[in-house]
């Protein structure tokens, strides 16, 4: 378990540096087809793993006229961790028609779960509950959206019981994953990122290799806090950096050390 501590507080003005999102890279659907992707963002234990394995063995989609309908029946094992900031993986696509009618979708879990290790070893994950989940589609103006993003929250979905990992998914659909931050950071194995302002709060831990971003975020003025998480040291400063926002692009924060 971390405990975080805050000697003192280094507070910075971003000058905003908008990266297009339309410059991410992102897998693609055939032509005339719409896709269902997955993304995450990091957990506070993170540190413990290098990646995230899931094995999602069904997708379905619901609609109205349709009913239940199965868009990919065969088993893939999707990387979370490498899902995570920009990247999406995609794990089915489907026609037009359905996606613009889509109301539910439905993910069924294999038993193939696990993280690994820095040195390559397997860490088994059980499903804490069901190995199906229901996730209700917004609808409000996914006929102009070409995917629907489903954002794994690693943060809840993981935790330890006797030593073991267990994994109950925590899936939210990204509405606005082209309005976002990204950053970088170094000095610190793992960090806290806090983005506030008075209408809102985001927050998220850094990845593996020292990175963040937060997508799906109204546009606007916020204070940007990255607090390192460190159990006995004492001698790091939490930094504030002001961030502007700005709707469809994804601001860079730049790289931000505490060495």
């Amino acid at each position: 378990m971390f405990s975080s501590v805050i000697t003192a507080c280094e507070k910075e003005e971003l000058a905003a540096q908008p990266q297009s999102s339309s410059q991410a890279t992102s897998p693609t659907a055939p032509p005339g087809a719409k896709a269902i992707k997955v993304n995450s963002s990091p957990g506070e234990n993170s540190h413990e793993y290098r990646d995230c394995f899931i094995e999602i063995d069904k997708v379905e989609a619901f609609t109205q006229s349709q009913g239940w309908i199965i868009i990919r029946d065969e088993d893939q094992t999707i990387n979370l961790t490498q899902a995570n900031l920009d990247a999406a993986a995609m794990i089915a696509t489907m026609p037009d028609t359905t996606f613009d009618r889509i109301e539910k979708i439905r993910l069924t879990f294999g038993d193939n779960n696990f993280l690994t290790s820095e040195n390559g070893d397997h860490l088994q994950m059980a499903l804490a509950n069901s190995n199906e989940l229901l996730i209700e589609v917004d609808r409000e103006g996914i006929s102009q959206e070409s995917e629907i993003i489903l954002h794994f929250d690693l943060n809840q979905a993981l935790s330890q019981q006797a030593g073991a990992f267990i994994f109950d998914p925590v899936i939210d659909q990204l509405e606005d994953p082209e309005t976002g931050i990204s950053g970088s950071v170094s000095g610190t194995a793992q960090a806290l990122i806090s983005l506030d302002s008075d209408h809102a709060s985001y927050q998220t831990f850094l990845t593996a290799d020292g990175q963040f971003m937060i997508r799906d975020i109204e546009e606007g003025s916020y204070r940007l806090l990255i607090q390192p998480l460190l159990s006995g040291l004492n001698d790091l400063q939490a930094k504030i950096i002001n961030v502007v926002v700005v709707d469809g692009r994804i601001t860079s924060t730049g790289h931000i050390s505490f060495n």
